[in-house]
């Protein structure tokens, strides 16, 4: 309901896609609603959201976290280029300026999206629902949801010229259909399995600091590599990749249960002192 007046505001300034309004506007009202749901079950302040760090060193966490998010992304595009799935893009500029000007977006889009993600799923939905109910139904529900929001997609409005106030709601009826997809499943999967990550690091920390620093760390390699290399159709190994994105899959999937078993082994079984009950 608010793209609408927005469309009227800013469509005499900025030719900008309804659905794409829509889009923007549903992750604010999510975000506010996240906070509203957390203020409703606690306190609502940087500590419950997990934005001030027990140990007064946030930096540390975001660079250990974007670090640990970089290298999981890098590591799952390294194995895409070995099996042919992917392979360096001929037609880039390699200049200094063109190579240090991806680098510096990506990066900032990549912090950008963890802190707005990591505020409403890990520093909201995610200790107000841990308020309510076990730990582990939590951080399940909450990376479904999490999984889930990524397949929002509004359609484009049959004709742009006849935009009122129920084009919005009409379009919300269709804008979870990419989640029944089955060519999406493996995607799901793979992003849910982040989700339980994410929501890992969130617990044990008992802030999300090294979690928007991971979240970066994953979208600035994704972009980065958006840049650098290209998908080839038609490989032999195209099952591991899903048609969501050719990047996300089956591959992604084991690369991130794989980082998971590697988090919990290190950082919470060998060190059960620093698990954090509740968050």
């Amino acid at each position: 309901m608010i793209a609408y007046p927005l469309h009227l505001i800013i469509g005499p300034f900025v030719q900008y896609p309804f659905e794409k309004l829509i889009l923007k506007t549903t992750q604010i009202g999510g975000l506010v609603f996240s906070l509203f749901y957390l203020r409703g079950t606690a306190a609502l302040s940087l500590k419950t959201l997990g934005l001030k760090p027990a140990d007064g060193n946030g930096t540390a966490g975001l660079l250990k976290g974007f670090t640990a998010g970089f290298v999981i992304l890098a590591l799952l595009i390294l194995s895409l280029m070995l099996l042919g799935i992917y392979t360096l893009h001929p037609g880039r500029i390699m200049t200094w300026e063109a190579v240090s000007l991806v680098i510096i977006k990506a990066v900032m889009t990549g912090l950008a999206v963890g802190l707005l993600e990591e505020i409403l799923f890990r520093g909201a939905l995610l200790p107000g629902l841990m308020l309510r109910t076990n730990a582990a139904t939590a951080v399940v529900t909450i990376s479904l949801v999490y999984a889930a929001a990524h397949f929002i997609d509004y359609p484009p409005p049959a004709s742009p010229e006849a935009i009122t106030w129920l084009t919005a709601p009409t379009l919300f009826l269709h804008a979870y259909d990419g989640i029944v997809n089955p060519g999406f499943f493996d995607a799901l999967a793979a992003l849910f399995l982040l989700g339980l990550l994410l929501s890992l690091v969130r617990i044990r920390s008992g802030n999300i600091i090294q979690c928007i620093g991971l979240h970066a760390g994953l979208v600035a390699a994704v972009k980065i590599s958006r840049y650098f290399t290209m998908y080839v159709p038609g490989n032999r190994f195209d099952y591991l990749v899903s048609n969501y994105d050719h990047r996300l899959g089956w591959l992604a999937a084991l690369w991130l249960a794989a980082a998971i078993l590697v988090y919990y082994f290190i950082y919470i079984r060998k060190r059960p002192e620093h698990r954090k009950a509740t968050i």
